[in-house]
């Protein structure tokens, strides 16, 4: 079988000479030709959707460049390290989790594509259920959505021939992706936002597919115009409908603000932050470094250290480069080389005894090439130290937390400690607010484990010193905290300002509200579940009534086709 696309989505991150690329198109190219034909490349994808000739076309078009209708091996390279605003296969396979469900919301009959009639009955029910909100919030539609993804301004037959790429009449999951992808390409942090993305989109597939089916039910059972007051059932089933509808008007405006804010418009005066390009990784850069800038006598050396710093490069006013994939990134890399005692390192032999020096390289700058996915080093730090200028201060300190932890989202104490340690040196912080800083995570794992019943004074065998060693061993081998959860802590404790990047990681208000939303949604989820059981229960019931009538109507033919055979036997004997 030939790779996933997981495994395409992951080697693309990582993979700095395309060496995992190159073992993928081997597993794609099914006869082993040195190529990947129309037929293997369908065949592969079908994983993700079906695809159509004029798909194919697209996608086609894109990576074959030498026009020979085949995909050759430095083609498929470039093609899948592009960025997903550079490669519509990149963008199939990043953006899958997030759209496929949305596509399978307009898809109602589940055959791979959407039809008009299928794009107007979703396009209705969206709008229907949003535009009351806005105008109750902001007074119209068009005020509000000054960037709107699904096209809710316009009418069904306009957005969905902006959603129809390819102008076949139908829409596939390829032009689906094109039609959407542009709001994910310039979304800030998208990949910490990936799993929240797929948790709303979840809950809006899983609310529209509840209105459907109430919606059903009212239509087939009306009572508006009875002479006569509705049934209690009845009323029950039309209140559930209301505020489930009123929900997914509201779930609808939080994934049209997050997809659809117009950032193209936000031209600050400072450096400002996005993320990196993919690909692109602070371990390629050192073992870059490592190829270039050779240590010699490397058997000697007891430890190599280096302090990373990587920043995008200013965006400046009327910059042409919108797409935050498009920015230049910036690095500079300063290595430490620790020697083993007794080595005999050039300008400086060691005696044995004597403390073994750590040489602190001059620092090498090195600028990001996004087409190669490559670093290169530059003879000058001008554009480095111009882009650090036109940092605020806290985005420097973030910069310092995300290149520890390797552009991810993920450090544990070390990384933090390091990169707090190297923000010190710089002058972003002061030394108070490292301590600050470790007092109140030591504070919230004590809290944690007195939560879990394993610290306190509910517990008299643990003495304070062994408070502390859990505590310690907790910091030092099990913390993991996203760098926006570091920042939104220094925010907190005044040791920086606090920047969008990471407010909404502090906002505890925010955060309750959003607790009180989340259970009051609970609330009304259960209800309508219960209702939802009710009217199942109803349905079953209804169910065994027909399968009674259908029984006694099938008794009874039973026996009057007795009788006539009997009469019949009656009269044939006469």
């Amino acid at each position: 079988m030939p790779a996933g696309m997981e495994a395409v989505k992951e080697a693309s991150k990582k993979d700095e000479d395309g060496y995992e690329i190159k073992k993928i198109f081997q597993e794609w190219d099914g006869n082993s030709d040195g190529s990947i034909s129309r037929s293997e490349l369908v065949r592969v994808l079908k994983e993700i959707s079906d695809l159509t000739e004029k798909d194919i076309d697209r996608l086609m078009k894109e990576v074959d460049k030498n026009c020979n209708g085949k995909i050759e091996v430095d083609e498929f390279v470039d093609w899948i390290m592009r960025p997903p605003s550079k490669s519509q296969v990149r963008a199939m396979i990043d953006y899958k989790n997030v759209l496929r469900p949305l596509f399978d919301l307009y898809d109602r009959n589940h055959n791979g594509s959407i039809s008009f009639r299928e794009f107007e009955e979703i396009h209705g029910l969206l709008q229907t259920t949003l535009t009351p909100i806005l105008q109750e919030e902001q007074g119209d539609m068009k005020s509000s959505l000054s960037n709107d993804p699904f096209d809710l301004m316009l009418d069904a037959k306009a957005a969905f021939k902006e959603a129809d790429t390819t102008n076949d009449g139908e829409v596939s999951f390829r032009d689906f992706v094109e039609w959407m992808s542009k709001h994910l390409d310039s979304l800030p942090n998208y990949a910490d936002r990936e799993s929240d993305l797929v948790d709303m989109v979840s809950k809006l597939a899983k609310m529209m597919q509840q209105a459907f089916r109430l919606k059903g039910i009212t239509s087939v059972n009306p009572f508006q115009g009875r002479k006569y007051a509705p049934s209690a059932d009845e009323q029950e089933t039309a209140k559930v409908l209301d505020r489930l509808l009123k929900n997914l008007g509201n779930t609808t405006k939080k994934l049209t603000e997050v997809l659809g804010k117009d950032r193209t418009l936000m031209k600050p005066d400072r450096n400002t932050w996005s993320d990196p390009p993919p690909g692109m990784s602070v371990e390629r850069l050192k073992g870059t470094h490592m190829r270039l800038f050779p240590v010699k006598k490397i058997r000697e050396v007891e430890e190599l250290g280096f302090d990373v710093l990587c920043i995008p490069a200013p965006q400046v006013e009327n910059d042409d480069k919108k797409d935050p994939a498009d920015r230049e990134w910036y690095a500079k890399v300063v290595r430490r080389v620790k020697w083993h005692a007794g080595s005999h390192v050039p300008g400086h032999p060691i005696k044995e005894g004597e403390k073994q020096p750590t040489a602190v390289e001059k620092p090498v700058y090195y600028t990001y090439d996004p087409e190669s996915f490559r670093w290169y080093p530059r003879e000058s730090s001008d554009e480095f130290d111009e882009g650090a200028r036109l940092l605020p201060p806290e985005l420097l300190v973030f910069c310092l937390l995300k290149s520890e932890a390797n552009l991810g989202v993920s450090m544990g104490w070390a990384t933090i400690e390091t990169a707090l340690k190297n923000a010190i040196k710089m002058g972003l912080i002061h030394q108070s607010h490292l301590a600050d800083f470790r007092d109140s995570l030591e504070d919230s794992i004590q809290e944690l484990y007195a939560a879990e019943g394993h610290l306190g004074c509910t517990t008299p065998s643990l003495s304070t010193s062994g408070r502390e060693v859990y505590v310690q061993e907790f910091l030092e081998e099990q913390l993991d905290l996203n760098p926006c959860i570091v920042m939104a802590k220094l925010s907190e404790l005044g040791a920086v300002d606090v920047s969008p990047v990471w407010k909404e990681f502090m906002d505890e208000e925010a955060f309750a509200q959003e607790d009180k939303e989340d259970e009051e949604e609970e609330d009304e989820n259960e209800d309508e579940a219960k209702s939802e059981a009710k009217l199942d229960d109803e349905e079953e019931e209804e169910k065994k009534e027909e399968a009674k009538e259908e029984a006694k109507k099938e008794e009874t033919q039973k026996k009057e086709e007795k009788k006539k055979e009997e009469k019949k036997k009656e009269e044939s004997k006469e």
